[in-house]
């Protein structure tokens, strides 16, 4: 099924800082040259921040479900040094109830 393929692969980028750098560029290119203007996040506001946090969680249930996510986190280092090497972050859950399906969502704090 092409839903599996796609959640294999999307909890595939979170279980290696290689994946999670790569998803955290292709979504920084998507929400930068987003189509829709209040859709996308501005470049000179990532210019003006302090931090960035990425995070991509994936959520999939039939009555139990479970989620789990992972990113990274970098910050600017002082006086104009560019930016940190990335941290990685990652979380995980479940849940019980009436529910049925599966979704991906990232973002950028």
């Amino acid at each position: 099924d092409c839903s599996d393929i796609h959640l294999e692969k999307a909890i595939g980028a979170m279980t290696s800082l290689k994946g999670q750098i790569k998803q955290s560029l292709e979504s920084l290119n998507s929400m930068t040259n987003a189509a829709e203007f209040d859709k996308g996040i501005p470049v000179e506001l990532i210019q003006r921040c302090s931090g960035i946090v990425f995070m991509t969680e994936v959520k999939a249930g039939f009555v139990w479900s479970g989620s789990v996510s992972g990113g990274i986190l970098i910050a600017k280092l002082p006086n104009g040094g560019g930016w940190s090497a990335p941290s990685s972050l990652g979380s995980g859950g479940m849940g019980f109830g009436f529910q049925v399906g599966a979704q991906k969502t990232d973002t950028i704090i």
